[in-house]
C-alpha cells in the first residue's frame, strides 16, 4: 500500500523483494531442468552406485546385498568393476582406469562412444572375494550378484547368480 506520499511502505518493500527472489530460484531451477548440462548416463551410473553401496552395507550388518545392472541402454553400456589394488582392467579390448589410492577399489563404469568412464568410485572396507579368489572382475547388464559378510572374515563374499 502506497503511504500518503505515494512511498512504498517497508513491510511492501520486502514483499517485492522476496517475490523477486522467488521468482529467480524458479528460473534458475527451470534452466537446470532444462539445460543441455544434465548428463543421464552420470545419473545412471550414480544410482547404480550408491545401490550398490546399499547392498555392501545390507552384507555389513549381517545380511544378503543384492545388486544388478538391469536397465538396458543401446549406447551406453554399464559396469561394476572391482579394481581390487590395481588401477586398470581390460574388458572385450575396452580399458577402464581408476585413479585413487586403489585399496579394494570399486567403480561402477560406463562406456559410450567407445570411451569409458569411471566417475563413480569407492575403497571398499574389505576385498571382495568372487569364486573363492581375491582378483579382479566385472558385472555386466542383468548379470546379478549376492554380498555377503560373515562376522568371523575379512572379506566380503560375491555369489554370481
Amino acid at each position: 500500500m502506497l503511504n500518503k506520499k505515494a512511498e512504498l511502505t517497508t513491510h511492501e518493500i520486502l514483499e517485492l523483494i522476496l517475490a523477486i527472489a522467488g521468482i529467480t530460484v524458479v528460473a534458475i531451477l527451470l534452466y537446470n531442468l532444462i539445460s543441455p548440462k544434465f548428463n543421464v548416463e552420470e545419473k545412471t551410473a550414480e544410482s547404480y552406485f550408491n545401490s550398490f553401496k546399499e547392498s555392501v552395507e545390507t552384507a555389513e550388518k549381517g545380511g544378503t546385498g543384492i545388486f544388478k545392472i538391469w536397465q538396458p541402454e543401446k549406447e551406453v553400456n554399464y559396469f561394476l568393476i572391482y579394481f581390487g589394488t590395481t588401477i586398470s582392467y581390460e574388458k572385450d579390448s575396452q580399458e577402464f582406469f581408476s585413479i585413487g589410492e586403489n585399496s579394494n577399489h570399486i567403480c561402477l563404469c560406463y562406456t559410450k562412444d567407445q570411451e569409458t568412464f569411471c566417475n563413480y568410485c569407492e575403497n571398499l572396507k574389505y576385498p571382495l572375494k568372487k569364486d573363492e579368489q581375491y582378483n579382479q572382475f566385472h558385472l555386466g547388464l542383468n548379470e546379478e550378484v549376492r554380498i555377503i559378510k560373515l562376522p568371523s572374515e575379512n572379506f566380503y563374499h560375491v555369489i554370481q547368480e
